[in-house]
């Protein structure tokens, strides 16, 4: 049987319902660093900086707008949360189709703090 992470789960922008999700992605991206020596054999590399990016596809055409800056907390289905501090609106997709629904598509990025 599938997990049905989204089922239930719920996220706010900015202490604002985003609407019904059908679709959460999380990456925590990053770029590696190089921090070999001029004597290695080999390429060595430390845990660079994270760079997490939050992609929530609800039904509908959405409220958001691009730019917009705020806190994202996603509460998933068994309780636990995930909060980007001052997360930005990065993307935002409207989909829609002959007799199929409108679907929404935003990506979040952390924002400089201001």
């Amino acid at each position: 049987m599938a997990n049905d992470i989204t089922n239930g789960a719920t996220a706010t922008h900015n202490g604002v319902a985003i609407g019904k999700i059908e679709n959460i992605s999380y990456k925590r991206g990053g770029k590696p660093v190089d921090v070999s020596a001029l004597d290695d054999a080999t390429v060595k590399y430390e845990d660079g900086a994270p760079d997490p990016e939050v992609t929530i596809r609800v039904r509908g055409p959405g409220t958001l707008a691009g730019g917009a800056k705020g806190n994202l907390v996603i509460t998933w289905q068994g309780g636990s949360t995930t909060t980007i501090t001052n997360a930005m609106v990065a993307d935002i997709q409207i989909e829609g189709g002959f007799n199929t629904a409108i679907n929404t598509t935003y990506t979040f990025k952390p924002a400089k703090s201001t």
